[in-house]
């Protein structure tokens, strides 16, 4: 069983006097892994950018350089997102019958959501 979460990531820039160029770079792209999927992303920046590019790291991250040249006095860069993660359930069942060992059991976050630490079998821990 699988849950969607809506993920939104806000940050507002406000300056004291007008600026003409405001220039970012952000990593706010949810990731693809095992268990979690990035159904949908999108980043609205404003006032909007003159130039704008997305490119991946050594890592695999997304960036997202923008560069804004109209004058401002407030920044506001916003990503929003759909993530679809597995059953935690389900993941620690997946660890075990490979030979992996949970760490630290299931503990809830809030009423919605949980975590747990395990060990896969090369002997990493990931949680």
């Amino acid at each position: 069983m699988t849950r969607e979460y809506q993920v939104t990531h806000r940050t507002r820039y406000r300056y004291s006097d007008v600026v003409t160029s405001s220039y970012g770079r952000g990593f706010l792209t949810p990731r693809d892994s095992g268990q979690q999927r990035c159904q949908s992303y999108r980043l609205n920046i404003d006032p909007e950018p003159a130039d704008r590019s997305t490119s991946r790291d050594a890592y695999g991250n997304i960036s997202s350089y923008f560069h804004v040249t109209q004058p401002h006095r407030e920044l506001v860069v916003t990503g929003r997102s759909i993530v679809e993660v597995d059953s935690i359930d389900e993941v620690l069942a997946k660890v075990e019958a490979s030979g992996g060992r949970v760490v630290l059991a299931k503990a809830p976050i809030s009423e919605t959501s949980w975590w747990a630490v395990f060990e896969d079998p090369d002997g990493n821990l990931l949680g």
